[in-house]
């Protein structure tokens, strides 16, 4: 799947505008978790594995939204019980990682427009956004074979050829909000951040 990116800019705002978590619908949701694996597409190589995981987890939640016939994301976590939260293809799994997915994109894009990293490479941005949100729900290998793929990311340059440094930057300021939703939803729900069993 190629970015959208007005998909990209139309889920954001629309998860801005949810006041509540019980209001927190899947397509919103999946549609940012859509344009955010088309986005890691981008990084070449280093996450393409990261973002076939993620087109799996992603057509897993359609059909548990399907099954249940609720577009929202409270309802569809609750129907499982939190011991589901490792079991691969439970909705709190495939939830829980999406939510993964757009915390560390969140501090990605943050990396790239700072000041703190102009002088970096996008594979440094990368890796910081990794140990910072990612690496404490992996196992060792896994954290292993994360750090050696991120040498291979592309360039700054090749990158701006798909997403400019200002788009970048309306990107960042538009996940903010999202991210954190999110990520209380996260809480809320226990699915919490943690190494599998």
């Amino acid at each position: 799947m190629a970015l959208d990116k007005q998909v990209l800019w139309a889920s954001c705002v629309q998860l801005q505008e949810k006041q509540t978590l019980e209001r927190l619908d899947a397509a919103p949701f999946l549609q940012l978790c859509e344009q955010v694996s088309a986005m890691t597409r981008l990084l070449g190589p280093a996450l393409k594995f990261a973002a076939k995981y993620m087109d799996t987890l992603l057509a897993k939640t359609r059909e548990h939204v399907a099954e249940f016939t609720t577009a929202s994301l409270v309802a569809l976590v609750r129907t499982t019980p939190p011991s589901s939260m490792h079991e691969p293809g439970s909705i709190r799994h495939c939830i829980s990682r999406l939510i993964w997915l757009l915390d560390f994109t969140e501090a990605f894009i943050t990396n790239l427009v700072s000041a703190k990293f102009a002088d970096q490479s996008l594979q440094a941005c990368a890796a910081a956004a990794y140990e910072d949100r990612l690496a404490v729900n992996h196992k060792w290998f896994v954290r292993k074979a994360v750090r050696l793929a991120l040498y291979a990311c592309p360039s700054r340059a090749q990158l701006y050829t798909h997403v400019s440094p200002q788009e970048l930057e309306k990107l960042r300021a538009a996940l903010q909000h999202p991210v954190a939703f999110c990520y209380n939803f996260l809480q809320q729900e226990g699915l919490t951040l943690a190494v599998e069993e």
